[in-house]
């Protein structure tokens, strides 16, 4: 797929490029059906809301499935997925690599069940000295305000911030 110059511009203006209806639903679905069944089986590693939020609640509810790349040759074959790269080649004007850190992962918060994520930077995960790192992101379903959809400011990959502006956890502050 060949980036229009005005999807490169935006892209490096705001910080974040959307390409609806990139993959294709039989491959969604199938990362669907086997997320769920890690789900349902439990199957470590994955992070829970009761980790997440640490408190000491009852039931288990898995926020995320954690190391996915490994899971299953349904998830690295989506990571390796062979449109990918020009895209990020063309976006970055570089060769990129493949980095198996904390966002080898999927979400699986759902509404009502899990909690919401505050305002973040993603470069809070990661201790590279290099911070030009690029996310790649799914979405597995229809995304709304009520289930947890993912926003971004554009131009906030632009902005600095003081370490006040950050609580504990390396969200932004509400006030």
């Amino acid at each position: 797929m060949k980036l229009s110059t005005r999807q490169i511009n935006d892209f490096h203006d705001d910080g974040f490029l959307v390409l609806k209806k990139f993959a294709k639903t039989a491959l969604c679905d199938a990362i669907c059906e086997k997320a769920q069944e890690h789900l349902d089986d439990q199957i470590m590693p994955f992070e829970s809301e009761q980790e997440y939020l640490q408190t000491s609640a009852s039931s288990l509810i898995i926020r995320r499935l954690r190391q996915v790349y490994d899971r299953d040759d349904i998830f690295s074959q989506w990571m390796k997925h062979e449109a990918i790269l020009p895209i990020l080649t063309q976006l970055l004007q570089d060769t990129p690599t493949l980095l198996l850190a904390h966002h080898n992962s999927i979400m699986t918060k759902h509404s009502f069940m899990s909690s919401a994520t505050p305002w973040h930077q993603d470069i809070r995960y990661w201790n590279y000295e290099n911070d030009e790192l690029v996310s790649v992101w799914l979405s597995l379903g229809d995304e709304f305000i009520d289930n947890g959809l993912l926003e971004f400011i554009p131009g906030s990959h632009k902005m600095c911030f003081d370490s006040k502006q950050f609580d504990d956890r390396s969200n932004f502050r509400d006030d």
